[in-house]
């Protein structure tokens, strides 16, 4: 019994210990708290941070040093320095940067022991932006993932956010094209902006709205939505967004083909936004005009307008505004029954949105890759293994044996939350590269097609080619022949004679002697570099042995060759002769499989380029 009284007794020493040991603990901590907030903190952190990305944000981390010298520093100002900071990486680029950056955010407000709402507050507009970076990437599941914890936080400490948390999920949901989730927190996002004293979180809801409707063929209420979005931004100061707005409404009427109302709000966008200071607006005003004016047979307003479209993505060097002016000039060019120009800008944006593709594939696979180890670094530091602190230490040797059996427990708990979310976030990072490794193999399947396509109908053209020469050959000689009639002709004959001449002029009319160059044009696109190396090896063949050379290419016999030129089949084999001589081969060496073999060593060169 007295064993167990002093047992009990020393229990009650220890409880009474750590309870002060705490104590003093937290009164040090919230004296350190108040000569130094968290955002205080964070600033001196993105200080430092800011300084080693270069002369790019000299200026922000002057502004943050000027701000922490005053006697006062303000909390609020701080975090919206820091929030538009972060918000300029992501802008310029530097997703990978922004990312480290605010996940450090995070972890030092997570780490401090006094934190204010507004600690919170700005902890939750980090967790947004993290969301939205995530889902550019194409990281889906750890998007929600930051978009939901956010959400929870923002309900709790700033209400303000949530109507913004509540678009970006709907946005998500949209690119996953699950069109009801993203209506449904839309329509949330909508309800709570009407409590907000600004509206532009209402008037960016309504254009997505718009935007679901339109891509739902519902242009009627998809125009509905846009005249409300308009009502939501002020003309004067928010002219980008006002102005965006009519020319979306533009877009909606040339939809449904109604030209006039489509022209007025079109034309009313791009008298203002040709004085904003944003050339993304005015670029989609432009093409949206070209394309209108097109479809109403106006070529010269349409080529305007694809000009200064074309001005704009020039002078922004962007590569989807590019693709996008070329798409319309390809289109115009078909319109106006000029093919071989289509087919040479038609190549372009292949090759054009190839290269955007591999780059774009490349870049994103990267941001994965790194935002996905950052998270998996985050996650090893929260586990509370890494980052232990004399406090921490001091204060988990003074609990009781139990305390710190549960706490081992709730450790191994949280360590294995963590190992299950990095495992998942590891399958999100290796569905998203074989989706993209399919998506590559089926661009280049699609861009194979349409090579073969390309091949097999300038091969048609070839052949087409060929026979006008035929046809051609034939004409000359019927004439000929009606020439020698004439000639034998009586001289009394006299109108025979003259009806004869004018047959002659009449088949000469229909002869031209362009046919050979259209021969060597459509031959050289199926077979390029042929002539190039067939001169390299044998210069100084005239311009009928070439052509002799092209013809036996194409598997021609000596009597298809006759017919086709209309010479006898010794003359041929006579010019046969004279070309083996100029090539030089001896009797063994069989012409026309030395002719293929050059063909195919062009091709084998091709391959190897």
């Amino acid at each position: 019994m007295k064993a167990f009284c002093m047992q009990k007794t020393g229990l009650v020493i220890v409880g009474l210990a750590t309870f002060f040991v705490g104590l003093l603990l937290w009164i040090l901590i919230a004296r350190k708290s108040e000569s130094h907030s968290v955002a205080q903190e964070i600033a001196q952190y993105s200080i430092e941070f800011s300084e080693s990305l270069g002369e790019e944000s000299k200026i922000f981390s002057d502004s943050l040093k000027t701000l922490l010298n005053e006697p006062v520093p303000s909390d609020s100002i701080v975090y919206r320095s820091l929030r538009t900071f972060g918000r300029k990486l992501f802008e310029n680029g530097l997703q990978t940067k922004a990312f480290e950056y605010l996940k450090t955010c995070i972890e030092l407000i997570d780490r401090n022991g006094a934190v204010t709402n507004q600690d919170n507050s700005f902890k939750a507009k980090c967790y947004l932006l993290l969301g939205a970076a995530a889902d550019e990437v194409g990281l889906r599941a750890l998007s929600q993932d930051y978009y939901f914890t956010g959400l929870k936080i923002a309900d709790k400490y700033d209400v303000s956010l949530v109507g913004d948390f509540f678009n970006n999920i709907g946005v998500s949901y949209l690119r996953t094209g699950k069109t009801e989730e993203a209506i449904k927190y839309y329509n949330k996002a909508l309800e709570i902006s009407f409590t907000r004293p600004d509206r532009y979180l209402s008037y960016i809801v309504y254009i997505n709205l718009a935007e679901v409707s339109a891509r739902e063929g519902d242009h009627d209420k998809a125009i509905d939505y846009a005249l409300k979005a308009i009502q939501c931004v002020d003309e004067n100061s928010q002219s980008d967004e006002y102005y965006s707005a009519q020319a979306v409404i533009g877009q909606l009427y040339a939809c449904k083909k109604d030209t006039a109302m489509a022209l007025a709000h079109l034309k009313n966008a791009y008298i203002h936004q040709q004085n904003g200071n944003n050339p993304y607006y005015l670029f989609d005003t432009c093409l949206t005009l070209a394309s209108l004016f097109a479809d109403n047979e106006k070529a010269d307003s349409a080529a305007q307008y694809i000009r200064m479209a074309s001005d704009i993505a020039t002078e922004t060097g962007n590569p989807d505004q590019l693709v996008s002016v070329l798409d319309m000039e390809a289109a115009q060019a078909l319109a106006y029954n000029k093919p071989l120009e289509a087919y040479k800008i038609k190549n372009n944006i292949i090759v054009l949105k190839d290269s955007i593709y591999r780059e774009e594939n490349a870049t994103r696979i990267k941001q994965a890759h790194d935002i996905y180890n950052i998270e998996r670094e985050g996650d090893m530091r929260n586990t509370g293994i890494s980052s232990w602190n004399p406090v921490v230490v001091f204060i988990s040797m003074a609990v009781l044996i139990g305390v710190l059996v549960i706490f081992i427990v709730w450790i191994l708990t949280m360590k294995r939350k963590k190992e299950l979310a990095v495992a998942e976030r590891a399958r999100a990072v290796a569905e998203l590269n074989e989706f993209q490794t399919r998506q590559l193999r089926e661009e280049r399947e699609i861009q194979q097609k349409i090579k073969s396509d390309l091949e097999m109908h300038e091969r048609k053209l070839t052949s087409f080619t060929l026979d006008r020469i035929k046809t051609s050959q034939q004409i000359e000689e019927v004439a000929m022949n009606v020439k020698q009639i004439i000639l034998d002709l009586p001289p009394r004959d006299k109108h025979v004679r003259d009806r004869l001449k004018e047959i002659v002029a009449q088949l000469a009319a229909l002869k031209t002697d362009s046919q050979w160059e259209e021969f060597q044009y459509y031959f050289e696109r199926v077979h390029p570099e042929f002539y190039k190396f067939l001169d390299d090896r044998h210069p100084g063949l005239t311009v009928k042995d070439r052509r002799l050379c092209a013809l036996l290419s194409l598997g021609l016999s000596t009597k298809d060759i006759a017919s086709l030129t209309f010479r006898e089949v010794r003359s041929v084999e006579s010019a046969r002769n004279r070309l083996r001589k100029k090539l030089g081969l001896d009797t063994d060496t069989n012409l026309v499989d030395y002719i293929l073999s050059l063909s195919r060593s062009v091709g084998e060169l091709k391959s190897d380029g």
